[in-house]
C-alpha cells in the first residue's frame, strides 16, 4: 500500500513539474517573438523626405545652379552629384524643378542635396529631329586669354567681358588662323554650343590676336595692330554690335564689345566709317574681331 502512495506521488510531481516547465517556454517564446517585432520596429531605416523647388534657371556654372522661384527668390543649388533629366535643356531662361532632401532657410540652400534636377521642357521640343536640334545650337564668339591648351582636346580662355573662365572641345577639324596656340595668347574664338552648361563646347575656328597679346592704348591704332579694313554706312548700331552696308552693298554685322570706338556721341544710322579688324572676313563677319571704329570724314 506505501509503495503505491509513493509511486502515485511520484508521477504526479512528474506531470506538474513538466507541466509548469511547458508553460515557462510557452512564455519565453511568446517574449522573445514580442522582442524580436520590437527591435524590428524600432530599427527600420528611415525615408529621407523629398521636396521640390521650381523656377527659371539664371546661370549654370562649375555645377552650381542659380534659379529664380516664383515668388522672386534666387537659390543656388550645387548639382554635380544630382541625376539630370533634360541635361541639354537645362539652361539659362529655361524652366526646372529641383528636387531635394533637407530644408531651405530663406534663401541659404547649405543643408540640402539635389537628388533630381528636371528641364521642364514643352512636348513639342522633344519631337524635334536631331537633324532640327543640331541646326537649333547655340552659336557665338568669344574674345579672351588663353589659360590652358591642349592641341585637339581642350581650350581654356579667360572671356575679356566678364572675367570668368570657359572651357571648349579642340579637334583635328578646328581651324586655327594665325600661329601656334600657347598659354598667354589673346584669341577669338568662334563655336557652337552651350556655354553655360557642363559640357565642352565644340570651337570652329580658333583667331589668334596680333602679337599674342591684347591690343590697348596707342598699340591699338598701329597698322600691325588694326589688320585689316572695311568701310561702309552704319544700318544699324547697338551696344555690342554694328551694321554697315559697303559701296557695293554687301551688308555686315560685326561685334563691337571689344572695339575702340573713337567716335563722339557713338555710332549713329548714316554714319559713314572704317572698322579694324583682325581675322578672315571670307569665313564671315563672326570669326573677325572688330578692334577700332573710326568715322570718316
Amino acid at each position: 500500500m506505501k509503495n503505491r502512495i509513493r509511486k502515485i506521488m511520484g508521477i504526479t510531481t512528474v506531470v506538474v513539474l513538466s507541466a509548469a516547465l511547458l508553460a515557462g517556454c510557452g512564455g519565453k517564446k511568446k517574449d522573445e517573438k514580442k522582442e524580436t517585432e520590437t527591435t524590428q520596429e524600432t530599427q527600420a531605416p528611415e525615408v529621407p523626405e523629398l521636396e521640390a523647388s521650381t523656377g527659371t534657371v539664371v546661370s549654370l556654372k562649375s555645377n552650381k545652379l542659380t534659379m529664380e522661384t516664383g515668388d522672386g527668390k534666387e537659390l543656388v543649388f550645387d548639382i554635380a552629384d544630382a541625376d539630370k533629366k533634360g541635361e541639354k535643356d537645362i539652361k539659362t531662361g529655361n524652366p526646372v524643378a529641383v528636387v531635394y532632401t533637407g530644408e531651405i532657410s530663406g534663401t541659404d540652400t547649405e543643408d540640402t542635396v539635389v537628388e533630381l534636377v528636371i528641364a521642364m521642357e514643352s512636348g513639342s521640343a522633344a519631337s524635334k529631329t536631331d537633324e532640327t536640334s543640331d541646326d537649333d545650337d547655340e552659336s557665338g564668339q568669344m574674345t579672351g586669354e588663353v589659360t590652358k591648351y591642349i592641341e585637339d582636346e581642350k581650350l581654356v580662355i579667360q572671356n575679356d567681358a566678364d572675367g570668368e573662365l570657359y572651357y571648349f572641345s579642340v579637334d583635328s577639324d578646328t581651324v586655327i588662323s594665325g600661329d601656334d596656340i600657347e598659354e598667354g595668347d589673346e584669341v577669338t574664338v568662334a563655336y557652337t554650343g552651350d556655354i553655360t552648361g557642363n559640357d565642352l563646347v565644340p570651337v570652329t575656328k580658333i583667331t589668334k590676336g596680333s602679337s599674342g597679346s591684347r591690343t590697348t592704348g596707342t598699340g591699338a591704332s598701329s597698322p600691325s595692330a588694326k589688320g585689316e579694313t572695311i568701310s561702309g554706312t552704319v544700318t544699324a548700331a547697338s551696344m555690342n554690335t554694328v551694321t554697315i552696308e559697303t559701296s557695293g552693298g554687301t551688308t555686315y554685322t560685326f561685334s563691337t564689345m571689344d572695339a575702340d570706338i573713337a567716335i563722339t556721341g557713338g555710332l549713329e544710322e548714316g554714319m559713314d566709317v572704317t572698322l579694324h579688324y583682325n581675322g578672315d572676313l571670307s569665313e564671315g563677319a563672326e570669326d573677325v574681331t572688330v578692334t577700332s571704329v573710326e568715322e570718316d570724314k
